[in-house]
């Protein structure tokens, strides 16, 4: 494991911190790297997130300048890439991808601004800064395929690993229609692109994106939420279809963007803007540190893309995430169409104490709720 790290810090040419402060940029992402440095040598097909495309590429980067640097090694019989623990099924625009991805990685690290640039353009400021040697010394780096951008002049799109939760669990089941399961996956199609364009706010306005794997609701998810819809529109006589119910889940599409709990507000207002900037819609503006006794503190936003797909945004900062992820279990439970009604509210008093230690941000009193027509 040690030899595995070491080795990478050195084909990059990097000390160990300049590595480092790429990769170990929160608990979330070191845990994941540290997941991937024991796996993605094995299997360059298991990414979960930009830390394995980044380790992709250091692997394949490290075997290439590996026998570069000595080529009088031998494999005999055995594949070269079988030798160093690299299986690389992944083929050429995988490679492409994470060529693309480190570079802004890499030009972050050398104090690059990189807003506006592609991919290429990345590269050459690189170079230009004395690139990324290899053993020799050389600063040597393939010239990665641009991609168009799809939101005006922006720069070309970088590979960004999302809802892959859902990919694994994108079934809804046989016991409802075709036509909701046409509509979930129509829905999940359009998550990719809305999906960049929330990365690159993330970025302009200084917040990082937190379980992007999680950006679309799973299938057994969606099952569960039709399920409690049904029994929902049973009691006050309504009968809507399991389409019509799919279609109108607009958190069906959703993520989580962190801050400084003392910024929430200031940075929620940035959001926004960017957001109307970008072409989007904020539908709806839900300031839950506002609602008194309440058993759940975030900022919610109700966004429509400018396809008009509409889409959730929450916005948390590390001791706000840290509160939700201890009630969710008991969310979760509390939600359940089996929980009594007694046990329902005993779990929203323990959820409501959980939410009381949890300060009030600057400045959130000025971030006024609102909602508007879809």
């Amino acid at each position: 494991m040690n030899n595995v790290y070491n080795n990478t810090i050195e084909v990059l040419g990097m000390t160990q911190e300049e590595f480092d402060s790429i990769v170990f940029r929160d608990e979330e992402t070191e845990r994941k790297v540290v997941e991937c440095l024991d796996f993605c040598f094995a299997n360059v097909k298991k990414l979960e997130n930009m830390a394995c495309i980044l380790l992709q590429y250091i692997a394949q980067r490290h075997m290439e300048l590996k026998l570069n640097s000595d080529p009088s090694d031998k494999c005999g019989d055995i594949d070269k890439s079988e030798k160093y623990g690299i299986i690389d099924a992944s083929g050429d625009d995988t490679r492409d991808d994470a060529n693309n991805a480190v570079a802004y990685a890499i030009a972050k690290n050398k104090g690059i601004d990189t807003e506006g640039m592609s991919p290429k353009e990345v590269w050459k400021a690189i170079n230009e800064k004395g690139g990324v040697p290899n053993k020799s010394g050389k600063a040597e780096k393939p010239a990665p395929k641009e991609k168009e951008a799809k939101r005006g002049n922006e720069k070309a799109p970088r590979k960004i690993v999302s809802a892959t939760a859902a990919e694994k669990d994108h079934i809804i089941g046989e016991r409802f229609s075709k036509e909701a399961q046409k509509k979930y996956d129509e829905i999940r199609g359009k998550e990719k692109q809305i999906t960049q364009d929330c990365v690159s706010l993330a970025e302009a306005t200084g917040m990082e994106m937190s379980g992007l794997e999680f950006s679309v609701k799973t299938g057994s998810s969606v099952a569960d939420k039709i399920e409690r819809k049904r029994k929902d529109e049973r009691e006050h006589g309504l009968n809507s279809s399991d389409e019509e119910i799919v279609a109108d889940m607009w958190d069906l599409v959703r993520y989580t963007g962190m801050a400084k709990h003392e910024e929430l507000a200031d940075k929620t207002q940035d959001v926004m803007k960017k957001f109307s900037e970008m072409g989007y819609v904020v539908v709806e503006c839900d300031n839950k540190y506002m609602k008194k006794g309440a058993t759940y503190k975030g900022i919610h936003l109700a966004i429509k893309s400018p396809e008009g797909q509409m889409f959730e945004f929450q916005i948390h900062s590390p001791e706000s995430l840290r509160i939700k992820n201890i009630n969710h279990k008991l969310y979760e439970e509390s939600r359940n169409v089996n929980t009594s009604p007694e046990r329902q509210a005993y779990l929203e008093r323990e959820m409501s104490k959980n939410t009381e230690s949890l300060a009030m941000p600057k400045n959130i009193e000025k971030l006024k709720s609102f909602k508007k027509g879809r």
